[in-house]
């Protein structure tokens, strides 16, 4: 393994759950490809495992026995904390949440090099404790804002606070408005409205639906709304725990969001954020970070809510893999936005028709960094097993060179989505990169 090299430590845990025990137990998720790759070389002693997939139950791997998730139904959350061993960890921290409320952190980072999210871990490390924050009462630029973010979510102890000074510390003249829904704690909703230049909350609805997609569904809307009103022409719509790096906002929406001028009326494209989207899974694309005319994020945000129970969606390990596209908040989402349009939904094929026309990748110039996504160890290098399996998440999300394919080669990208939605591959194939 000298081919390798891994920075970073449990003490990273600190950075995401302020106060937490250093010596609080660890449990790890999952048992697969990145468990056996990298759990041997981390110097890490977790208790036991859990995985999902029951033909790991009962297996000692790396000397951990593995067990069902519903295991950590027997622990305190206070005092164990769940280290992340699978590429696909934002989907387990919100089965984990369903759990229990446990802290959880990811094990690995295998995205390290990015220059931006190693800068935004730099801020952390200096200013975990207050950070940069703008003077109260210093005067704003006069005239309507070039743009507006609005960060969207729950507000999270710590983590928006800090997300919050960073934004107002790198886009000074945006106009920043935190859009959250009621019963939030309240000495946080005072803390976070301080930094904001604007607070918008939304009722809760009775309904949350899946994975909450009713609330997020409100609280953009809402946040967008605002923007709108006071008539700020481009938004960024972010999520409330995120730390944006990069370039100007303002000048790279005013140049890509609207299409050719022989559409004035639109659409006009939307901005995703390409390296948290799914290339094979038909309108999953990010809502990690979106960015064009507010007016049209706020049409993408106006979908109906969700009314549908967590009973009605099923997808076992074994089923075909774009059985995904009912789970996601984003399909869903961006599905009912296009067929707003009045375009087709059918199908894969269809969805990179909406890509090629009312999408551009906003990877290039803005990225998000967040707290939640916060791994104990950054990797670098690593041998071919390794290098080959990071080869493949490029598979699982689309690029700048995709998108381009979109525009100059249409015919061959419907030929590849014709190919991916004919094949065999399950949702386990999918969950483990092997979808090509």
């Amino acid at each position: 393994m000298s081919d390798i090299a891994i920075l970073g430590g449990p003490w990273r845990a600190a950075l995401k759950y302020p106060g937490i025990d250093p010596a609080v137990r660890l449990v790890s998720w999952g048992a697969g490809e990145m468990f056996d790759l990298y759990y041997p070389h981390l110097g890490l002693k977790v208790d036991y495992g859990v995985c999902p997939w029951s033909g790991d139950h009962g297996l000692v791997k790396h000397g951990v026995t593995i067990r069902h998730p519903r295991a950590l139904r027997e622990e305190d959350p206070e005092k164990v904390l769940i280290v992340i061993f699978a590429g696909h960890w934002a989907e387990i921290l919100r089965q984990i949440a369903e759990i229990g409320p446990f802290r959880a952190i990811r094990a690995i980072s295998e995205s390290a090099t990015d220059t931006v999210l190693r800068l935004a871990a730099k801020y952390l490390d200096q200013h975990a404790g207050q950070g940069p924050s703008r003077t109260p009462g210093t005067a704003r630029p006069a005239g309507t804002p070039d743009y507006a973010i609005v960060m969207q979510g729950p507000i999270y102890p710590h983590w928006t606070r800090l997300a919050m000074l960073w934004n107002k510390a790198q886009h000074p003249d945006a106009w920043l408005i935190l859009s959250t829904w009621d019963g939030q704690d309240p000495a946080l909703v005072e803390e976070c409205s301080s930094l904001a230049d604007e607070l918008a909350v939304s009722p809760v609805p009775l309904h949350p639906g899946l994975s909450n997609r009713n609330a997020q569904i409100r609280s953009s809307r809402k946040g967008l709304e605002a923007a709108q009103q006071r008539g700020i022409p481009f938004s960024i719509k972010s999520r409330s725990d995120q730390f944006l790096t990069g370039q100007s906002i303002a000048s790279l929406i005013r140049y890509v969001a609207p299409v050719e001028g022989a559409k004035p009326s639109g659409p006009h494209r939307i901005g995703v954020h390409f390296g948290t989207s799914w290339k094979y899974i038909p309108f999953q694309l990010s809502d990690q970070l979106q960015g064009g005319r507010a007016r049209d994020l706020l049409q993408l945000w106006s979908c109906p809510e969700d009314e549908r129970g967590t009973g009605d969606f099923e997808c076992e390990p074994g089923s075909h893999f774009q059985k995904l596209r009912g789970f996601t908040n984003e399909s869903y989402v961006y599905e009912k936005y296009a067929a707003g349009l009045g375009l087709p939904t059918r199908d894969l094929v269809d969805s990179y028709a909406f890509v090629r026309d009312c999408v551009f990748p906003l990877d290039a110039s803005v990225q998000p960094f967040s707290l939640k996504g916060i791994a104990l160890f950054d990797v670098f290098g690593g041998p071919p097993e390794m290098q080959q399996r990071n080869a493949g998440r490029e598979f699982l999300s689309p690029g700048f060179e995709w998108w381009m394919m979109m525009q100059v080669n249409f015919p061959h990208a419907e030929d590849e989505a014709r190919r991916v939605q004919a094949s065999d591959y399950t949702v386990q194939d999918f969950w483990t990169l092997k979808v090509r």
